[in-house]
């Protein structure tokens, strides 16, 4: 099985920080646990037994969506057919996108979907929804109030994007240097890049396009499929 030469880069750091999250996670739940035993336990203790708990919970969360990045970095330049390309209603994947991202507005950010064709595309839904949902995860930790996100068809290309009011990319996760960017947002994009170029359709291949949203004013997060 012949690798993509930074898939074992990706995986190794990514699995380092997954096992301290962990761990962080671990030990506020023996903290938690050991608070809620006491017999003598106040409502001061159990209120920190709670954010504990919840501290633990969002560490596991953040644990899991880092390893489902990694088994698809690993999906995608381990496999010799990664897609797997069928017809799509993209009403209904915009749908199973905000449903897969509601913690956005339940943390009090205003996030709009706009879908402008109502009709299929042909792409793979899991890979390409993972990456919608990563972007999306992404802006919400650094929009200040709003994220947008839009589909539409121009010309002959699919056109998903998302957008933020935040501060925009830095220079480190521009496209040009993803291959040293493997924090969270870096292995998200990384993805994003690979999967985008494994979608082609009569000699041309999406693309992944970063920059200034001119609408927002912050990131914006373009994935451009034929």
């Amino acid at each position: 099985m012949s690798l993509h030469p930074h898939t074992f880069d990706i995986i190794a750091s990514g699995a380092h920080d997954t096992k301290n999250a962990l761990f962080n996670a671990l030990a506020r739940v023996d903290i938690a646990l050991e608070a809620l035993r006491a017999s003598d336990t106040q409502s001061g203790e159990k209120q920190k037994a709670t954010r504990n708990l919840k501290d633990a919970r969002r560490y596991i969360e953040h644990s899991a969506e880092r390893l489902t990045k990694l088994l698809s970095v690993f999906r995608v330049d381990s496999s010799e057919t990664p897609t797997t390309l069928l017809p799509v209603f993209l009403p209904d994947f915009v749908e199973d996108v905000l449903v897969r991202t509601r913690e956005i507005e339940e943390g009090g950010l205003s996030l709009l979907a706009e879908c402008n064709y109502a009709d299929v595309w042909v792409f793979d839904r899991d890979l390409i929804a993972d990456c919608i949902v990563n972007a999306l995860q992404n802006a919400a930790r650094f929009a200040r109030s709003r994220i947008l996100l839009s589909v539409c068809v121009v010309g002959e290309r699919l056109c998903l994007q998302v957008e933020d009011d935040g501060p925009g990319y830095p220079e480190s996760l521009l496209p040009d240097n993803l291959r040293t960017g493997y924090d969270d947002c870096g292995i998200g994009l990384y993805l994003a890049q690979r999967i985008a170029a494994l979608h082609w359709r009569k000699e041309r291949t999406g693309k992944l396009i970063l920059g200034r949203s001119e609408s927002l004013g912050g990131a914006r997060f373009l994935l451009e499929l034929p």
